[in-house]
């Protein structure tokens, strides 16, 4: 329907939007992230760089995963591999060191005519707002650690 009313509005832009949802590790892959890419173009060889909890991890993709068709991501099945994922889908991206990426920050593709630092710093800025919002939510205190009981500081030396 959207489609037939909205169709000006609905267009596609080649700039990568990419949303980090989770970081798994895969039997027979390694560590994974999922992705909701947004809009844009990912190709297996891409480099992209990912928002580290000890800061920017910049990496190459080594595969493109989806679900088989008409199965959800969630459940345990083969994965289907893409040299390339143009447009609007969930996919599970295999690549190296993305074992401290940052769920729910973005994800961005470096080309060779990016100022990587530039690049760098753009992710990181996710993860400010991240760590506030847990600190709002009295997940995260003073000493940077995740906590499952925030009215008790994790040691002596805790302020919170």
């Amino acid at each position: 329907m959207s489609q037939v009313h909205l169709w000006k509005k609905l267009t596609f832009v080649n700039y990568v939007q990419c949303t980090v949802l989770e970081v798994k590790v895969i039997e027979g892959l390694g560590t994974t992230i999922d992705v909701v890419l947004v809009n844009g173009t990912l190709t297996v060889g891409d480099t992209i760089v990912v928002c580290g909890i000890n800061g920017p991890i910049v990496t190459t993709i080594r595969a493109l995963l989806t679900p088989q068709p008409m199965k959800e991501i969630r459940v345990k099945t083969e994965y289907v591999k893409h040299d390339f994922i143009q447009g609007s889908q969930g996919i599970k991206i295999a690549a190296n060191d993305v074992e401290k990426a940052c769920a729910g920050t973005s994800l961005m593709v470096l080309e060779k005519e990016d100022y990587a630092d530039h690049i760098k710093a753009e992710v990181m800025k996710d993860l400010a707002k991240v760590e506030q919002l847990l600190q709002i939510l009295g997940v995260v205190c003073s000493c940077k650690r995740p906590h499952w009981a925030p009215s008790r500081p994790c040691s002596s030396s805790c302020e919170s």
